[in-house]
């Protein structure tokens, strides 16, 4: 099977060939934002090779009512939903992204924030490749929660050296940039003890704020 059957049907804002640019050179983990040479030599293989679809595992920890579901939502279906619901145990989507010209399917594990599902939530961080810590950004409270769910599920992970992000949401309801300035510097305190890449955004628009 030629590997663009396994690509087709994978919309054009799925099929990454240039690596993101981070959030800010502060907020980044990596000094130099690119591909790596074996990350491009591995695509090139794959794709001269017999195809196969690979799999990737995101799981999203965070307290309850920080903004998960709702980051998975926006990714996923592009949508937003002001009808909270609170997560029971875990929920799971599936996206396909074409990265380099080699499929992916990401397997989305948004975990409930509330202690007596912690359990239940844990078992599903085995073989994680991507950690996201997500936060308030209007409860600093939740940002210390955030260092602590990233530590349990990292603890828990049999994946070698995931990757770790520290996400902060609801960007759009804090209006002095002053506040969301000093809100940033202490998270991207929290991202370095961690060894997580810090982004700043809303689920509501959709979009990240640099400032």
């Amino acid at each position: 099977m030629p590997i663009s059957n396994l690509t087709n049907g994978i919309s054009s804002d799925r099929k990454i060939d240039q690596f993101e640019p981070p959030y800010g050179y502060l907020s980044s983990i990596d000094p130099f934002p690119c591909f790596e040479e074996s990350v491009i030599n591995y695509s090139t293989n794959q794709r001269n090779q017999k195809p196969s679809n690979l799999i990737c595992k995101l799981v999203l920890v965070g307290d309850v009512a920080v903004g998960k579901s709702s980051l998975a939502t926006r990714l996923c279906h592009k949508t937003f939903d002001r009808n909270y619901k609170a997560t029971i145990g875990v929920d799971f989507e599936v996206e396909r992204f074409s990265i380099l010209g080699v499929p992916v399917s990401l397997q989305i594990w948004d975990t409930a924030g509330q202690e007596r599902f912690k359990c239940i939530a844990a078992a599903y961080y085995r073989g994680a490749h991507v950690i996201i810590g997500v936060f308030d950004m209007n409860d600093i409270d939740t940002l210390k929660s955030a260092e602590r769910w990233i530590n349990e599920a990292l603890q828990t992970t049999t994946a070698d050296n995931p990757l770790i992000f520290l996400v902060g949401s609801k960007r759009d309801l804090i209006t002095d940039n002053t506040s969301h300035a000093k809100i940033e510097q202490t998270a991207r305190i929290v991202a370095k003890r961690v060894n997580a890449e810090f982004w700043s955004l809303s689920s509501l628009t959709g979009k990240h704020s640099n400032l």
